[in-house]
């Protein structure tokens, strides 16, 4: 019985991280570049640990849309007024993938990718054990 809650919850973490992945993939290939200006940084608090996401403003066929980044960093990265390029959903306007986050989109699935191949690896050896 445990081995198959480890290798639901190893399953469950991977479709996770390779969910967020082809998301952000799929705006990046599909999506249209244009500048975007950062109106402020929202303080993202969670667990005792603060990290920071940029807000940013950009017009889109005379619509002027305002967006929190997707990605947060944990010291401010962007400053207020700042001009950065983004690319935005041509379907979903409010979907924006910042051009410069750095690797940081990849952290967290890639976290989600290695516990969940660690679990069902574990659920094997809880397996054969039992």
């Amino acid at each position: 019985m445990n081995q198959i809650i480890f290798l639901i919850f190893g399953c469950l973490l991977i479709i996770s991280a390779l969910g967020f992945w082809v998301r952000r993939r799929n705006v990046v290939k599909s999506g249209e570049y244009t500048d975007a200006t950062v109106v402020r940084t929202r303080n993202v608090r969670e667990a005792n640990m603060s990290s920071y996401s940029p807000v940013v403003r950009y017009t889109v066929n005379g619509c002027t849309y305002e967006v929190e980044g997707t990605v947060s960093h944990p010291k401010i990265k962007y400053r207020d007024g700042e001009v950065i390029k983004i690319i935005y959903n041509k379907k979903n306007f409010k979907k924006i993938v910042i051009v410069n986050d750095g690797p940081f989109w990849l952290i967290l699935p890639g976290v989600f990718l290695f516990i969940g191949i660690g679990l069902i690896v574990l659920g094997f050896i809880i397996g054969r054990l039992l």
